[in-house]
């Protein structure tokens, strides 16, 4: 088997895992991500039958620009948000680019392309199964580069001899993702408990970033609604008992219990409390969001308010 055969395999494979969590996040609709699949299996079938016919570079060009039209009708008409188009246009161009991998540095290109498919899917998944997954890429990236560097210096020294190609990768592989995983259970731990802001409105003018609080309407995985600056009472308290007026109570809370069209949303149905006299109030302001999958999206904290 060719150098460029074995790169080609390996990138294949990677391409076909890439894209595997986004329907599961409801990013990407299963159609899209189901015929990006069917195309590069293809690919694979074609690599593996030593194909040596590509696209040429202008039918990538006719190609982009038949796509063009449909990537503005994507985002205004289908998808109405950016992230799904964008995706949509890295699997078109990927699918595309597997089918024109004639000179070395368009695997590299390849490869920087499924490496942003990757992040996409890890950035837009909330299930702790995504470990797995994880996992399976780090494998299969490691194999790949480790290939390609070893495949390159080979090369480089007119050595293209699939026998000085085979080198152990086993012991390699286990030590280098078993490190990985050991370094990132403490990090997982640690960095949410970091100070930082989690809501980061616009700059202040002076290229500096200044945290917003305030209501947001809804949320989804890939963008916060835009944040309203409101003193609205959100929340109204009422403390059974003696209540000790030196007791500083902090409360901040959102509830999102409907998810539709990809975002969380408040539901309809709202329970005001209203003021009595003689009682004592303690209502919040501000809002802190957290996320999850397919359930409820709550976060508390807050500031006393009377």
């Amino acid at each position: 088997m060719t150098f460029a055969r074995q790169k080609r395999l390996l990138l294949g494979f990677l391409a076909l895992l890439a894209p595997i969590p986004l329907p599961f996040n409801e990013v990407v609709s299963w159609p899209v991500v189901a015929a990006y699949l069917v195309g590069v299996l293809v690919f694979l079938r074609w690599v593996m039958m030593d194909r040596q016919r590509w696209l040429p570079l202008w039918a990538l060009n006719v190609l982009g620009l038949i796509y063009l039209p449909l990537a503005f009708l994507d985002v205004l008409v289908v998808s109405r948000r950016l992230l799904p188009a964008v995706l949509h246009l890295i699997l078109f161009a990927l699918l595309v680019k597997l089918f024109s991998l004639t000179r070395e540095r368009d695997k590299w290109q390849v490869a920087i392309g499924i490496f942003f498919l990757f992040l996409a899917s890890m950035g837009t998944s909330v299930h702790p199964t995504i470990v797995f997954y994880l996992i399976a890429f780090l494998v299969i990236s490691l194999v790949m580069l480790t290939r390609f560097a070893f495949l390159h210096v080979l090369a480089g020294f007119g050595r293209e001899d699939p026998e000085l190609a085979r080198i152990p990768m086993r012991g390699f592989l286990i030590v280098c993702t078993v490190l990985t995983v050991v370094l990132s259970v403490p990090l997982f731990a640690f960095l949410p408990r970091v100070p930082s802001p989690y809501i980061v409105g616009r700059g202040s003018g002076l290229g500096q970033t200044i945290e917003s609080s305030g209501f947001s309407d809804e949320v989804s995985l890939d963008s916060i609604g835009k944040i309203r600056n409101s003193q609205d009472v959100a929340l109204r308290l009422l403390e059974e008992g003696a209540v000790d007026v030196g007791r500083d109570i902090r409360f901040k809370a959102a509830t999102y219990d409907l998810y539709q069209g990809g975002s969380w949303r408040r539901s309809p149905k709202r329970i005001s409390l209203g003021r009595e006299p003689g009682r004592a109030w303690w209502s919040s302001s501000h809002l802190l969001v957290g996320l999850a999958p397919r359930g409820r999206a709550e976060g508390v904290r807050g500031g006393r308010d009377g």
